[in-house]
């Protein structure tokens, strides 16, 4: 388990997953339901639930990015096919 600094990551609300993006200090995320980290230890990816969206915290370069999810909540699901922050996503959650 590798331990976050609390200025990777920010809890505060986003007004979308899109305009959360960038240096980690100024991210926002809201709801997230799940933590993945990568085996090298640099990525974790966040299950931004109350965003609609995936997002990857870059641990090294301390910058958050949206992979997956538009921020709006989808319309049907499942949701249309599409790729990455092009696609509507419903609150995705982790798998466990």
């Amino acid at each position: 388990m590798r331990a976050v600094a609390p200025a990777v990551c920010c809890a505060r609300a986003a007004a979308s997953a899109v305009e959360a993006n960038g240096p980690s200090a100024a991210a926002a995320f809201s709801s997230p339901q799940g933590l993945a980290i990568d085996a090298a230890g640099r990525f974790l990816y966040v299950a931004d639930t109350g965003n609609h969206a995936i997002r990857r915290v870059d641990l090294e370069a301390g910058t958050v990015a949206t992979l997956a999810g538009t921020g709006q909540q989808a319309a049907s699901y499942p949701p249309s096919p599409g790729f990455g922050p092009i696609t509507a996503l419903s609150s995705p959650w982790a798998e466990s």
